[in-house]
């Protein structure tokens, strides 16, 4: 066939495109819009292309690209690369390991979006695609493998690009190179001094940098997006698969991350961070830190908060940190929540969950479960679950079971004093947990202050039989304190060293069992059924926060959530569990003494009394003072709720009833309400005025919804308790209406015993005024 040659000459510069036997040979300046075809294939690119400022290449789908070696095409235009699911469009070397120079885009913020959809892309000395000082360009749905470069194998960014999207790609076998001793970092992608930047859906697999990040590296960016991804096999010296060292705003986010891992001595098998940058809703498992620190994930040196959110992170290794390591974070408090951290190791050192140093840390309802912190040379292997070192942490919520390690199988604490309590431990369940020495709950070593409330210690085991719940190690002259209050725990299994007993700090514990729904199968929620009720229910410390359903706060990392029927069960019957506030004498009232010498005889008897209504006006007798609370006056009509820390108060009563013709407003939904006719009624005769209205009626033994059938006999209003009733709309109802009753005095017991156990006598609630 004969041979045809065409010579384009275009203002002073020349594009030669020789087409030989359907192959066409590309190389120098485009200064006008030009589309290559596939007809036009193969493409041979003999020397650099470089496509002009304010003009567009459109390459179509199917069109296969060949570069001689080192060459580029270079875009300080437009690209519209084209290509299809069934037709790709091809970037590869011409002559086998002769690698080509990449794709280029230089100073280009061009409204004009470039693109690559589909093509594939591999085999360049200089990376795949390499984009710096430019904006809106999208990579999408393309095959980016088999690159090299000293930064950004697979994909380059720098100079202050932006508006980058990169979706759906298979980012792969890209590879960190040294140029002159140089590794910047990056194999998968790179971005540096970049923001805006959306990698989503893509697939990064099997790449490798000498340096940071192996799949990818981002250094001086901020709203780096990285999410609905998968990193897999990737490989670097820190950060397996993703590194990223200073900048702001970045996410991390809902990826799949596992099977990578660090070099000699490199640490993040799968994510290092040193920036401000949340992690939330991943999956970061089997990666590998072997020599180094934070199997999972190593976060260091940042000085903003930082957010770790609903993130799985298990079966990781290191040689310590096996899940995840805190570093240096000491000027704010990252927070992991609702983070599952399982199945960890750390093979030669501490912290087979996380180990947390020099930082301080929030943990709120996280689950630490079945890490091991394996024996090293010199005996270490400390804190199974968290190994904490001059840091303060401070968990709540949080679950610690079947960890294990030398000492301080769930938790090891050393050298955190400097505020007394440091580390705090609240509302936690440790169980199941193991060490093979001491402390199978925990373990606190010299100089480290610690307190748990409302946290069941129960179950832990040690090799020696010493501290199975708790060891505490005390310096004979440099003592610390640890604090255990309204804990459950078994009890004499906590151990202070050199007898120093004097600074363990105990009150208000339980020794019973918690009574787990089922231990066995790790559900360690509280029982609470017809039969039983765990004595961990309602036995927190009532001065502190209220749990969902207004009640004390329960012991253990899971309040009881109860939704009563009509009738409260067996086992709730004999719990108390609407407090109400009793009047005293109308001699005492009617002499105008306000609410804190009403309450004066809870001021010689507890350190902790509270009085409130549903509004959350309160008056607070605490540590010998009262507060200045609102609730100065207490009006009959309105129920009141208590709470108290002494294991018995006594508060002397007596009282009258009320006028039968009474009239109690209720506001649409709560009503906290007082009940004081001579006569006890029941439900539908008491309330028969807006049974049309009412939903449901709770007093302290008993509950009752309106289904519109009546309530048992048992569900009677009585004369002095308490009862919150619920109704749909604001109305009115009337005291046993009888224009003929009148009020009267009634013969009290000669005084109320509140005890604060798990079973309670009922709390009556007398007149104020006189009728």
């Amino acid at each position: 066939m004969p041979t045809r040659q065409k010579i384009f000459v275009l203002v002073g510069v020349v594009v030669l495109i020789m087409v030989c036997n359907a192959q066409t040979y590309v190389g120098g300046e485009l200064i006008n819009n030009t589309t290559w075809e596939s007809s036009g294939n193969p493409y041979y690119v003999t020397d650099d292309i470089i496509v002009n400022e304010d003009v567009t290449l459109t390459i179509e789908n199917g069109v296969n690209l060949f570069f001689y070696q080192d060459k580029s095409i270079i875009f300080y235009g437009i690209l519209i690369a084209n290509g299809s699911q069934e037709s790709n469009i091809f970037f590869n070397e011409y002559i086998l390991d002769n690698k080509w120079g990449g794709i280029h885009f230089f100073n280009n913020h061009s409204v004009i979006n470039s693109n690559l959809f589909y093509c594939d892309i591999a085999n360049s000395i200089n990376g795949g695609v390499n984009i710096s000082d430019c904006s809106n360009i999208t990579i999408g749905n393309c095959n980016i493998h088999h690159n090299k470069s000293f930064e950004g194998a697979g994909i380059n960014l720098k100079e202050e690009s932006n508006d980058i999207t990169i979706e759906n790609n298979i980012i792969q076998f890209n590879e960190g190179n040294m140029d002159e001793d140089e590794m910047i970092g990056g194999s998968g992608i790179k971005c540096e001094n970049c923001e805006d930047i959306l990698i989503t859906s893509n697939l990064f697999t099997d790449n490798i940098s000498v340096e940071s990040g192996g799949g990818l590296y981002s250094n001086s960016s901020s709203n780096i997006i990285i999410t609905n991804n998968e990193f897999q096999n990737n490989q670097s010296n820190s950060g397996g698969a993703i590194s990223i060292i200073i900048g702001f705003d970045n996410i991390i986010d809902n990826n799949i991350i596992n099977n990578n891992r660090t070099f000699e001595h490199g640490s993040g098998g799968g994510i290092y961070i040193k920036t401000a940058c949340d992690i939330v809703n991943n999956r970061i498992f089997n990666n590998q830190a072997i020599e180094g620190g934070g199997g999972g994930i190593y976060a260091t040196d940042f000085e903003t908060d930082k957010l770790f959110e609903n993130n799985e992170i298990y079966d990781n290794i290191a040689n310590y940190a096996g899940g995840m390591l805190l570093h240096s974070c000491e000027t704010i408090f990252p927070t992991l929540r609702d983070c599952d951290i399982y199945g960890n190791v750390a093979e030669d050192g501490n912290g087979g969950g996380i180990f947390i140093t020099l930082s301080y840390s929030v943990f709120e309802s996280c689950e630490i479960y079945n890490n091991q912190a394996l024996a090293n040379d010199i005996g270490e292997g400390y804190g199974g679950g968290i190994h904490a070192v001059t840091s303060r942490i401070k968990l709540y919520d949080t679950l610690i079971f079947g960890n294990s390690a030398v000492n301080g199988g769930g938790i090891y604490l050393y050298d955190s004093a400097w505020i007394d309590p440091v580390c705090h431990f609240h509302n936690c369940t440790i169980t199941r947990n193991h060490s093979d020495v001491y402390g199978g709950g925990f373990f606190i070593d010299d100089f480290s202050n610690a307190s748990f409330i409302n946290t069941i210690l129960w179950n832990n085991t040690t090799g020696s039989h010493i501290g199975n719940q708790g060891y505490i190690e005390q310096d004979p002259y440099l003592y610390h304190n640890t604090i255990v209050k309204y804990c459950d725990y078994n009890s004499g299994e906590i151990y202070c060293s050199n007898n120093q007993y004097q600074y363990l700090i105990l009150g208000n514990n339980i020794y019973d069992n918690p009574l787990f729904v089922n231990q066995t199968n790790s559900d360690f929620n509280l029982q609470w059924n017809d039969q039983s009720i765990s004595p961990c229910i309602d036995s927190g410390d009532p001065s502190m926060e209220e749990d969902e359903d207004g009640t004390p706060p329960d012991m253990g990392c899971y309040p009881s959530r109860i939704e009563h029927d009509y009738l409260l069960t067996t086992a709730e019957v004999n719990r108390f569990r609407y407090r109400s506030f009793p009047i005293i004498d109308r001699t005492i009232v009617t002499g105008g003494i306000t609410t804190t010498y009403i309450c004066a005889p809870v001021e010689e008897q507890t350190d902790y009394f509270k009085i409130f209504d549903q509004w959350g006006n309160e008056k607070v007798w605490n540590e010998g003072f009262w507060n200045e609370g609102y609730l100065n006056e207490l009006i009959s009509e309105i129920g009141y709720k208590i709470k108290t820390i002494s294991n018995d108060v006594s508060i002397p009563t007596s009282g009258i009833t009320l006028p039968e013709d009474t009239v109690v407003d209720l506001e649409a939904g709560e009503n906290w309400i007082g009940y004081f006719p001579k006569q006890s009624s029941a439900i539908h005769d008491a309330l028969a005025g807006i049974w049309d209205k009412l939903l449901s009626v709770y007093s302290e033994d008993w509950a009752w919804k309106n289904d519109g059938t009546y309530p048992s006999e048992r569900c009677q209003m009585s004369y002095g308790k308490m009862y919150i009733i619920n109704v749909s709309e604001a109305c009115s109802f009337v005291y046993n209406p009888d224009p003929g009753g009148t009020g009267g005095e009634r013969e009290m017991t000669e005084g109320f015993y509140y005890v604060e156990t798990h079973e309670y006598t009922p709390i009556n609630i007398l007149s104020l005024e006189d009728p």
